[in-house]
């Protein structure tokens, strides 16, 4: 078996919509969302093949990437909060500071072998798709919070 290519984390962060920009906030899960609380994450991976310099790509497209982000959480802010179960209830609590992670990486795989539509072994890809960080527990009935 031929071994993967080597894959590093150059950038962690994380992201949140502007100081000041989002009051804190509550909003309570309807009953149809229930159903996506302990439903498996979306696993996608998205490529784009960039021709530019890493540099560029840093000091241009991943700043503007991350102001973006920044910008987008303020009209959308309980992407960035946390759901808690606050005694018989679920709802998404946002409070200023909260944020999402942000990752860029570099991968030494060949950009037109993975990004092309044939087959292709998974254990390629999977290195470029987000673990999972907070499993819910699946009694709905216990309180908790995730962090």
């Amino acid at each position: 078996m031929a071994s993967l290519p080597a894959f590093r984390v150059i950038e962690r962060a994380r992201v949140s919509p502007p100081p000041g920009g989002v009051a804190e906030s509550t909003l309570p899960l309807s009953f149809s969302d229930l159903a996506w609380v302990n439903a498996g994450a979306v696993e996608r991976v998205i490529f784009y093949h960039l021709p530019h310099s890493t540099s560029y790509f840093f000091d241009s497209i991943v700043h503007d990437i991350k102001s973006s982000l920044s910008l987008a959480l303020q009209q959308f802010y309980p992407l960035a909060g946390k759901i808690c179960h606050p005694f018989d209830k679920y709802e998404i609590h946002y409070a200023d500071g909260d944020s999402v992670p942000f990752r860029v990486a570099e991968y030494e795989a060949d950009f037109e072998d993975i990004s092309s539509s044939h087959a292709r072994d998974i254990d390629v890809l999977r290195p470029l798709v987000p673990q999972k960080i907070t499993i819910l527990p699946l009694d709905l009935n216990d309180n908790f919070i995730i962090h």
